[in-house]
């Protein structure tokens, strides 16, 4: 009957489609086999939400609750929006019960009638209404209890966050060299940002200074590696945009720039930006500590640092005088390299595009055809394309823009420049998509290096690409880890070829002859054997299982950790 209705009623079923939309594909994909494996525990489910707790490496819990056309969830996890969990429960949720119908939109109320209804209320029931939407949203609870007089620091507690923090650069030293346990740490740093940027958002910038800064202290340490850089500059916009409207104590955040520059290189470029939140009191102290380190320019042997010196040092003047004056102290000279491109990043910035392409000329006409490969033209030829390029764009002259960058891509066909191509052409892209991929292809065919096309690889998940992706892992020169992460991402639509990749990685994880190795072993081979049931290949895998088991059958724990995921 119910099923009936579903077939009648102008109302979108949760099905399997819907809940892979609400998620990624990664998630989607392990929140399967964590259904799959019976791990949804003490479920309630009512027809517009759902609560249950999943056993995954704690105890979890999960409430979903549904809108006309979206399932909201929440997890005390905190990785994502809806995580592995919450599509856990879904599943859940839909195999219980034969239909699940999201509600019927609501009439539209516009914000001028609705703030008419809200009036209308008294004052009791608004109070309700807010401490219910403040029982599942900490930040509206904070300020709430600030507007009712309680302290920032009273109200927000920074010792999880700290201790989130500090745990990730543990995990960081203990796998430095597995790049799934990297990636995950990243994505991990990446939620943690998030909702500090959303508390800034919220009002509590004070708050998110201090998370910030606590987190910039903690990953200098590791600055070294690439995944810590990203996370570092993420840190710095957040960082930046919360002391905007934070107002930090102005000599001590003066303080701070300089000396994680000179210590780390990490704020040479912190003028204009921090402009504001210095104030005059923070520039004067700025200036005079800036001044300090110039001092000492001279006795520094250090390339890096002087760098970062002479950074900070022309983006003082720049702010104080304009480009203009730094032109005009070099009209007796010969500028170098590096001033020609501050001068053109300075006179873009103050949208003077037409000056700025000539000073981006001058650069370019200054290098040797004849030398073009050597590392440090390249460099600058590609630095001077990609700035002409954004310049032109910033003009509403995209076209150009890309006739503009397109040899700096040839001269360096590499991810991050195929995305910065790709942003460049707008939409203008489709023209130039599948050049630049033969050029990528093509240089990545020359390359030495093992595991070359991950990058290839890595490009198209990024535009959703699945099939390319595929197609790239059927040529070869790809990663376990990145034929995996394809694995995930295109779900069912490859049965036949993924669930091998699957059983390669089970195999690997097992040589790590630990706890948790065997555990993701048999996660792996959860989801390899649903695949292997899709395309019609149990009894192979049931062959595959059987060896498997002989193979390792002296390895405590392993089979505890097979059987508990029922499998064969």
């Amino acid at each position: 009957m119910i099923a009936a209705t579903c077939l009648l009623v102008m109302r979108r079923a949760v099905d399997e489609e819907l809940i892979r939309i609400c998620a990624d594909e990664q998630s989607f994909s392990r929140g399967r086999v964590y259904f799959a494996e019976g791990r949804v525990i003490d479920p309630s489910f009512t027809d517009r939400s759902a609560t249950a707790v999943v056993d995954g490496s704690s105890d979890y819990r999960v409430r979903l609750d549904l809108t006309h056309n979206w399932i909201l969830g929440s997890c005390s996890c905190r990785q994502s929006a809806f995580c592995k969990h919450c599509v856990a429960v879904a599943l859940a949720w839909r195999a219980q019960a034969d239909c699940v119908l999201l509600p019927e939109r609501p009439a539209p109320t516009d914000d001028e009638r609705l703030r008419a209804h809200l009036v209308s209320r008294d004052h009791d029931w608004l109070a309700a209404e807010l401490l219910r939407a403040a029982e599942d949203d900490p930040l509206l609870r904070a300020r709430l209890e600030v507007a009712a007089g309680a302290a920032e620091e009273d109200v927000l507690d920074l010792a999880e966050f700290h201790q989130a923090l500090t745990l990730s650069t543990f995990m960081l030293d203990e796998y430095p060299d597995e790049p799934e346990e990297a990636e995950e740490w990243e994505e991990a740093m990446k939620e943690i940002l998030e909702e500090v940027t959303r508390m800034a958002e919220a009002g509590f910038n004070v708050s998110a200074i201090r998370l910030t800064e606590f987190t910039i202290d903690l990953l200098i340490e590791h600055d070294e590696r690439y995944r810590v850089t990203s996370a570092l500059r993420l840190a710095q916009r957040v960082h930046e945009a919360a002391c905007v409207d934070g107002h930090p104590d102005p000599q001590a955040l003066a303080d701070r720039l300089v000396s994680q520059t000179l210590a780390a290189r990490l704020f040479d470029k912190a003028l204009p930006a921090y402009a504001r939140a210095l104030g005059v009191t923070g520039l004067a102290k700025y200036r005079e500590l800036v001044e300090d380190a110039r001092a000492g320019l001279d006795q520094t042997h250090d390339p890096e640092l002087r760098a970062a010196i002479t950074s900070m040092m022309e983006r003082l003047a720049e702010y104080e005088a304009g480009p203009d004056r730094l032109i005009e102290s070099l009209a007796d000279a010969e500028p170098s390299r590096r001033q020609i491109q501050r001068i053109a990043e300075m006179l873009a910035s103050e949208s003077r595009t037409d000056e700025a392409l000539r000073w981006i000329d001058r650069g370019l006409a200054s290098l040797d055809p004849e030398n073009t490969d050597k590392f440090g033209d390249r460099s600058f030829m590609v630095e001077l394309r990609v700035l002409a390029a954004k310049t032109l764009v910033a003009a509403g002259k995209r076209r150009r823009a890309v006739e503009f960058f397109w040899p700096a891509f040839l001269a360096r066909p590499l991810p991050e420049m195929f995305r910065l191509l790709a942003e460049t052409a707008g939409d203008h892209w489709p023209r130039w998509r599948e050049t630049a991929l033969i050029r990528l292809r093509e240089h990545l065919a020359r390359s030495t290096e093992d595991n070359g096309f991950d990058m290839l690889v890595d490009i198209l998940l990024s535009e959703q690409d699945i099939e390319g992706a595929w197609q790239a892992v059927r040529g070869g020169g790809v990663s376990l880890h990145r034929r995996l992460e394809v694995v995930m991402v295109s779900g069912t639509r490859y049965p036949v070829e993924a669930y091998p990749v699957l059983v390669e990685a089970a195999q690997c994880a097992i040589a790590g002859e630990e706890p948790r190795h065997y555990k993701r072993a048999a996660r792996l081979l959860t989801e390899a054997q649903l695949l292997a049931r899709a395309c019609g290949h149990a009894e192979t895998f049931a062959h595959v299982m059987a060896e498997l088991r002989a193979e390792h059958e002296g390895k405590f724990g392993l089979p505890v950790e097979l059987d508990k995921a029922h499998l064969p």
